[in-house]
């Protein structure tokens, strides 16, 4: 297995690398809102596999490019990776290696990286601003791990190799944390509204022993106090979002709806036996003008 030491000129726009001596590529990052605003066009996108327990990093996904180099006439591929800050800290580096595998799932060769000068926010995707261009065409998939964190407080966070554990993406996120049922997906978004009003209810709470997936979707270390994405307070959820709750909550908004209707029927009465009166008194000062009969002969 080769060990590829490059170094990525961060003030250039091309993809141009010149050979390193300390082992690490460096490559310059952008954050993003959502992967949306990411606009390269991509052949092949992939999401990473698993999570490190306890990382504060996820890697949200890899996108393979294949580009024409208009100097040689070759068609080259490319590869970009896009990361999200699951803590409640902001990042500012990371260090990782990439082993990119063939369509065996056979090692080809591993990159170690570094990605500086982030300041990705809690809850925001961060990655490459550029694609790197692969040497290897036979490459169809990449694992990377994450091996040393940043934040912008000065806190460090490292891999601790031997207790690592793979949490595949799939135990996750997968068919179990849907709320399939509609109306008690709507009861409890009645609660959910109430603490983040503006972040739409996706799936249940889920808390484990090394995360939490919060109602609005976003994967959490299980330290965070509150939620990366939407900032909800976990212990807000657990109060608010309980059975005895959300029956309580639907509750008041059915005695809300038969109150409405109420209201909107007392409206609607009074609109209607306002029209009739106006229509009576109109009929009567029309009769009173009227031009008198009397004295017409037959």
């Amino acid at each position: 297995m080769s060990e590829i030491n490059k170094n990525y000129n961060q003030n250039s726009d091309n993809n141009n690398l010149n050979v390193k001596d300390n082992g690490f590529e460096y490559l310059p990052a952008v954050t993003f809102t959502t992967l949306k605003d990411f606009e390269e066009r991509a052949e092949k996108i992939v999401r990473n596999g698993f999570w490190q327990d306890s990382s504060p990093v996820i890697v949200e996904e890899y996108r393979f490019i294949e580009k024409k180099n208009y100097r040689t006439g070759e068609i080259e591929k490319h590869v970009a990776a896009h990361y999200r800050n699951i803590s409640n800290d902001t990042i500012t580096a990371i260090r990782g290696f990439a082993t990119l595998l063939n369509a065996f799932d056979e090692d080809i060769e591993t990159w170690s990286f570094e990605i500086i000068d982030i300041l990705a926010k809690p809850g925001e995707i961060f990655g490459n601003k550029h694609f790197v261009r692969l040497d290897n065409h036979s490459v169809r998939k990449i694992n990377i791990h994450i091996v040393k964190i940043i934040f912008e407080n000065t806190e460090k966070w490292s891999l601790n190799a031997e207790k690592e554990k793979l949490i595949p993406i799939n135990n996750i996120f997968n068919d179990s944390i849907l709320i399939n049922d509609d109306l008690q997906k709507f009861k409890i978004n009645l609660v959910w509204n109430r603490i983040s009003p503006k972040i739409k209810l996706s799936n249940k709470l889920v808390v484990s022993d090394d995360y939490w997936l919060c109602h609005c979707g976003a994967l959490n270390l299980i330290s965070n106090k509150n939620c990366c994405q939407c900032h909800a307070k976990l212990i807000d959820i657990k109060k608010s979002i309980t059975d005895e709750n959300i029956e309580k909550i639907y509750e008041q908004y059915l005695h809300c709806i038969d109150k409405l209707k109420l209201f909107l029927d007392t409206e609607r009465n009074h609109i209607e036996n306002n029209r009739i009166k106006n229509m009576l008194t109109t009929a009567s000062s029309q009769k009173k003008s009227w031009p008198s009969r009397k004295g017409a002969t037959s």
